[in-house]
């Protein structure tokens, strides 16, 4: 049983230094404000979340804490995301299309009724 618990650790593990991989390289690579807080809120969430349940096979932390910090997390995450690309948006910071050319902008058609 502990070589099960050992690979599906690992397992967890290399999917979530995986998906850490992912955000950053999304974060690096992509080309405004808006496109990179969505690869570093969707796949840092989900690789810190594997992370997470790798922590109660691989250390015998209560499951109970895992599961709070999970739900914690998933509620948080996108709450951050939102309130920095609100400000962002706030703030001026424009948009960019292919090619680095501005693209539209359908909010400020429906904020200024």
């Amino acid at each position: 049983m502990t070589v099960v618990l050992e690979i599906l650790t690992a397992v967890l593990v290399v999917a979530g230094t995986f998906f850490s991989y992912v955000a950053v390289s999304g974060y690096v690579r992509l080309p405004d404000v808006y496109s990179r807080l969505h690869a570093a809120g969707m796949a840092a969430t989900f690789s810190i979340v594997l992370l997470l349940l790798s922590t109660p096979l691989l250390l015998g932390v209560s499951v109970v804490k895992v599961v709070v910090l999970v739900v914690f997390l998933l509620i948080i995450a996108p709450v951050g995301s939102h309130a920095i690309s609100s400000a962002a948006y706030r703030m001026g910071v424009a948009l960019k299309g292919k090619g680095g050319n501005p693209a539209p902008d359908a909010l400020s058609e429906t904020e200024s009724r």
